[in-house]
């Protein structure tokens, strides 16, 4: 049986993409003025959610290769 191994980094990015997406989606809808909030929040997500793609084509590669 092949043991699994969590990716720490890919799981920490995929809960900040997804953390930051909520908090963009809420200050969007319980905002007046929602720009300093979603601003952040957005490129957040975008960075995390680049981190998360970028493990999870590493991660299959190797899962590929073996």
């Amino acid at each position: 049986m092949k043991g699994y191994r969590i990716d720490w980094i890919q799981f920490a990015a995929a809960l900040t993409t997804m953390i930051a997406f909520a908090a963009v989606m809420w200050s969007v809808f319980a905002l007046y003025i929602a720009w300093p909030v979603a601003t952040p929040g957005m490129v957040t997500a975008l960075i995390a959610s680049g981190i998360w793609s970028h493990r999870h084509e590493v991660n299959q590669t190797r899962e590929t290769q073996r």
